[in-house]
């Protein structure tokens, strides 16, 4: 499946975050089993391609993830799955002024980018700490895999396919095990987000009928701001 990046109202596409060893800051998102953060005044300063970040395919909790290069392999519960950092984002997401960084990490256990999940990540800088906000994490192609994603100043709209649940921050589509899962979705699933106190919350969730004859080659949209 192709993911392609749209530019919306008043998105900064400055692109992915290079690589340690130009005075970046590394480390790591505070959480269960994640060290302390290094102190940070600017959320540009940070470097995603070398971070552990909580691991959302984790059903119990608790994993990490831990990119180095922009790449981890081998990490527990997931030993058989590749993450690979694609890109990482800048946009205002809380009207404050400031931007907060969006990181797109892809999750295959093929090598060659089949029955990808995609995991999104929503980080900010409190009291010179890189603070988490949100954590999001898909299923795979027709099994709650990622039809679009808008990141929009408080508000946060994902749709995957098929008929889906979210549990924690990891969607799965329902299917029935005794037959063949199903290569073409008829449904798709839009979940919408708003910022609480505590970051982006659950909002609402609805089903909608997916009509498409198929999603080979489908291009998963990534969008910033209010889209028309």
């Amino acid at each position: 499946m192709t993911i392609v990046a749209a530019a919306g109202a008043a998105f900064d596409a400055r692109g992915q975050i290079t690589a340690s060893g130009d005075g970046r800051v590394t480390g790591t998102v505070t959480g269960k089993n994640l060290p302390p953060n290094p102190q940070v005044s600017d959320i540009t300063s940070v470097d995603f391609r070398n971070l552990t970040y909580p691991n959302p395919l984790a059903v119990a909790g608790g994993a990490v993830l831990t990119l180095k290069n922009g790449i981890s392999s081998g990490a527990k519960p997931n030993p058989l799955m590749t993450f690979k950092l694609r890109k990482t984002y800048f946009f205002d997401l809380t009207g404050d002024g400031r931007e907060e960084a969006v990181t797109h990490i892809l999750a295959d256990s093929c090598g060659e980018g089949c029955d990808s999940h995609s995991l999104f990540f929503i980080h900010t800088v409190e009291n010179k700490e890189l603070k988490l906000l949100w954590q999001f994490a898909t299923g795979a192609e027709a099994l709650g895999g990622l039809k679009s994603i808008n990141f929009d100043e408080d508000t946060i709209t994902v749709e995957t396919f098929g008929r889906c649940a979210m549990k924690n921050a990891l969607v799965t589509a329902e299917y029935d095990g005794k037959k063949p899962k199903q290569v073409i979705p008829v449904n798709y699933t839009r979940f919408e987000f708003r910022r609480g106190d505590s970051g982006f919350l659950p909002f609402s969730q609805e089903v909608l009928p997916f009509t498409e004859k198929t999603i080979a080659g489908y291009r998963a949209q990534i969008s910033f701001g209010t889209q028309n």
